[in-house]
């Protein structure tokens, strides 16, 4: 599930290494991978920012999934959602300002849109089978 950097120069992806998950990035070239987060659960679902200054993700703690936004340089992890939620595939929109994602909090896979500061979270499917996959389109098909 890797990410590219809006740039190209650099690709966010997750790893599990030595029983542990973690979100890493590393240039193109394979050169200066860096760990951003360290885990015992699990940290996946890595997307960078359109401006390429943050990364969100979903990672589980306390036995819930929720979504995170950390700085790309490893910086001020920050819960967007949560405690008691189960969210996860956050997607940024086109202009950063919103990030999508999938939660299961209403008992149902459901897709749910927020500020990218965790703030206005509102659903956006309401229906018996689950929904996944979000994929902002930046033009009208």
């Amino acid at each position: 599930m890797p990410s590219w950097s809006p740039s190209g120069a650099k690709i966010a992806f997750y790893s599990e290494r030595e029983n542990t998950t973690g979100i890493f990035v590393i240039n193109v070239d394979g050169s200066n991978e860096t760990r951003l987060t360290t885990n015992t659960q699990i940290d996946t679902g890595a997307t960078g920012s359109p401006n390429g200054t943050q990364i969100a993700f979903y990672g589980k703690r306390e036995n819930k999934t929720n979504i995170y936004v950390i700085s790309a340089d490893g910086s001020n992890l920050t819960p967007l959602t949560g405690p008691n939620t189960s969210d996860f595939n956050p997607s940024w929109s086109p202009d950063g300002t919103l990030i999508s994602f999938n939660s299961l909090r209403d008992g149902n896979s459901e897709i749910y849109v927020m500020n990218a500061n965790g703030s206005n979270v509102r659903r956006l499917t309401n229906n018996t089978a689950a929904d996944f996959n979000i994929c902002w389109l930046n033009t009208i098909l």
